[in-house]
């Protein structure tokens, strides 16, 4: 009996879509670390305060977008994680089920007629 697949393409579909979440996760990461390495840099005494509450807002709302978007792929990849759990729990199944169905062929020949009797002993 042919051994059952260990992927399938709904398996192989939600891998990608998790690659993708983590390399995108991991670029969000980087910008985050970017902005925040920015604002170390700033180096008050030549910034114009007049300006400062306006670098400030652009510094807030890069931070929220960023970091906002970092949050949102964590939780992405953590319900990819668990659709792929399921999926390859699906897959396992499938195993098993396979080997539950198994077929016996039993041929019995004989110079007489008569009353056969068979003990079928299996396992799983």
């Amino acid at each position: 009996m042919a051994e059952p697949d260990s992927s399938s393409p709904r398996l192989d579909d939600l891998e990608n879509k998790k690659e993708q979440a983590e390399n995108a996760l991991k670029r969000a990461r980087k910008a985050t670390g970017a902005i925040d390495a920015y604002m170390a840099g700033l180096d008050a005494s030549k910034l114009d305060i007049s300006k400062l509450g306006e670098a400030m807002d652009v510094y807030d709302e890069t931070g929220e977008k960023w970091g906002g978007k970092a949050l949102d792929l964590e939780k992405e990849i953590e319900a990819l994680d668990k659709e792929i759990s399921k999926e390859r729990e699906g897959l396992g199944s499938k195993v098993l089920n396979k080997k539950l169905r198994g077929v016996v062929v039993l041929d019995l020949f004989s110079d007489q007629g008569g009353d056969v009797s068979v003990d079928l002993i299996y396992g799983v």
